[in-house]
């Protein structure tokens, strides 16, 4: 069951990733030059995911612990 969420999120992904992709930086390539637009892009993502990295830090550190057994 799991396994079939994380596959369509992953497929999810994988599809929209490219097309969203190629719309910020057609956007941004219609107001500054190629290598701005890029360079602008990339300098953002780099602030979202070290927002990501302290937001979600204690789902970093998640730890499942082990079912526990019903043979007594």
């Amino acid at each position: 069951n799991m396994l079939g969420r994380m596959n369509g999120l992953w497929t999810a992904q994988n599809v929209t990733g490219d097309a969203i992709g190629a719309a910020l930086l057609g956007g941004l390539g219609a107001m500054m030059t190629p290598v701005a637009s890029a360079s602008v892009s990339g300098f953002g993502l780099v602030i979202i995911g070290l927002l990501l990295l302290l937001v979600l830090g204690e789902l970093r550190r998640f730890r499942q612990t082990p079912p526990v057994s019903d043979a007594g």
